[in-house]
């Protein structure tokens, strides 16, 4: 996004989204009725909603100097998924 809106000056513009999303005072509730209300539709279109499961499927990081990097050591946790 940043660097459509910005291709000269993308980190600063990263920057300033950031900035919005962070310090916005919206309500977290009407902000997932209204994706409930876009998304459901959607979703049961073909058939009807029998459950709606969202998983992480991320790739833990990992570090060339070990695991006790400060970027890798909260993803301990994580199970390593793979193809």
């Amino acid at each position: 996004m940043a660097a459509r809106l910005a291709p000269g000056n993308v980190r600063q513009m990263h920057q300033s989204l950031h900035h919005i999303v962070a310090d916005a005072a919206w309500s977290d509730a009407a902000l997932l009725q209204e994706v409930r209300a876009q998304v459901l539709p959607a979703m049961t279109q073909r058939h009807g909603l029998a459950a709606w499961i969202v998983d992480d499927t991320g790739f833990p990081k990992k570090a060339a100097f070990g695991w006790s990097h400060a970027a890798v050591l909260w993803q301990l946790g994580k199970q390593e998924n793979c193809r």
